[in-house]
């Protein structure tokens, strides 16, 4: 990509951790009390830029190509205003000091004609933040501005700002300088973030739909419970005489404290089914003749005859 020859500026640098500015976008920057005051200062005179680049563990110490900006002001918390204006070349990295600074030489890139981004209906139609406005987050102001941008370049530039991505794959963007390329490189970011976010629409339907299903049944049992009651048939209905049967039955200790339990049970179960269960346990527990001692007849005799008793029964 052919560029205009620039003189090497000297200029403070703010530099980011995981973060990438590009030209075009505006960002509140978090600095410490040294580049917070020199921020104040750069505000109130006619020189007021600076560089902000992305931290590295090259030799360089930071990346070869940064962002050129403009101090726009520092807000009442200490955090610094910024618009990117441009790239830069860093040619020396210098944190000596208590600001950093660079030694940097700023990239022009010479206007094509055929630069100038082009307007033609689209088969799904819009613009080109009609893929961006599914996200809720989307910003109104910021798509009227990528509407009224026609230059490929700086549209590229401020989608890559906007998406969010990670830091390595925003500076892969602040480093192509073709137009183009850049463009193809920002669209394979919104296509992932599409992606990711039909994911999530997809995942949080998904639950909404168990929650929802999951309050209707909720919602059914309770109205269910208090028909039941209204009519007589409900698991409270019979609870006072089943707790009297059981009372005047003579039970093994182990057994009535499991049948207490029982009862207790389907007294506070909010669940129809669950009640019903654990008063039908205790129902049938009430029925077993706990109490009642027959007389044993082990005679071979004795057993031929209530067999053939039962026998001729059953058959009839």
């Amino acid at each position: 990509m052919e560029e205009k020859k620039t003189l090497d500026l000297k200029l403070p640098v703010f530099v980011l951790e995981d973060a990438v500015l590009l030209p075009g976008a505006v960002a509140r920057l978090e600095t410490d009390a040294n580049a917070t005051g020199l921020a104040r200062k750069l505000s109130r005179s006619e020189e007021k830029r600076v560089v902000v680049a992305l931290s590295t563990e090259s030799e360089l110490g930071v990346a070869p190509i940064a962002t050129l900006a403009r101090v726009e002001g520092v807000g009442r918390d200490g955090g610094v205003i910024v618009v990117g204006t441009g790239r830069v070349r860093v040619l020396e990295f210098d944190d000596s000091e208590t600001v950093p600074s660079a030694r940097v030489e700023e990239i022009v890139l010479r206007r094509r004609r055929e630069w100038r981004l082009r307007r033609s209906p689209s088969r799904r139609g819009g613009s080109p933040a009609t893929s961006w406005r599914c996200s809720p987050r989307f910003p109104a102001q910021v798509a009227q501005a990528l509407d009224a941008i026609k230059d490929p370049g700086a549209l590229a530039d401020l989608l890559a700002h906007q998406v969010p991505a990670d830091a390595a794959d925003k500076q892969k963007a602040l480093e192509t300088l073709d137009p183009a390329e850049r463009l193809q490189l920002v669209v394979a970011l919104l296509v992932r973030r599409r992606e990711v976010l039909k994911a999530a629409h997809d995942i949080e339907g998904a639950v909404q739909q168990k929650v929802s299903k999951a309050e209707r049944e909720h919602i059914l049992r309770k109205k269910l419970e208090a028909i039941q009651n209204e009519l007589g048939e409900g698991p409270d209905s019979d609870k006072d005489e089943l707790a009297q049967k059981l009372a005047a039955l003579k039970l093994p200790e182990e057994v009535r404290s499991q049948i207490d339990k029982e009862l207790a049970r389907s007294r506070s179960s909010g669940a129809v089914a669950g009640a019903l269960g654990c008063a039908h346990l205790a129902t049938m527990d009430a029925d077993l003749p706990w109490a009642s001692h027959t007389e044993d007849n082990l005679e071979v005799d004795n057993a031929r005859t209530v067999r053939m008793r039962t026998t001729t029964a059953c058959r009839r």
